[in-house]
């Protein structure tokens, strides 16, 4: 908990521009759909519409569910659930070279 604090700080004091972001963005909300002409095009639903860096989307969905390891243990713990499982994720990312 306090490497991921200690790296959210970091990662917000080196942001130089906030953006309006999806918020959500994985590959479950990413759908192919067709247009009205009958084109095939991309669709991204249910957004969050949260401010932050530029890159934090594309972060979340390369990465999805292992690098948001300690935030499910925190809502696991929320609910009551098992939050050992969104730690060992945070540990495998902790021992990945950067």
């Amino acid at each position: 908990m306090e490497r991921a604090r200690d790296t959210l700080a970091e990662l917000v004091s080196s942001t130089g521009e906030s953006v309006l972001l999806h918020g959500d963005l994985h590959h479950d909300n990413i759908l192919l759909r067709g247009a009205p002409d009958g084109a095939v095009e991309w669709a991204v639903i249910d957004p969050k519409g949260i401010v932050g860096d530029v890159h934090f989307d594309v972060i979340q969905y390369l990465l999805n569910h292992p690098a948001r390891g300690v935030l499910e243990a925190c809502w696991s713990l929320k609910n009551g659930g098992d939050w050992s499982e969104g730690i060992r994720i945070a540990h495998r990312f902790v021992a990945c070279p950067v």
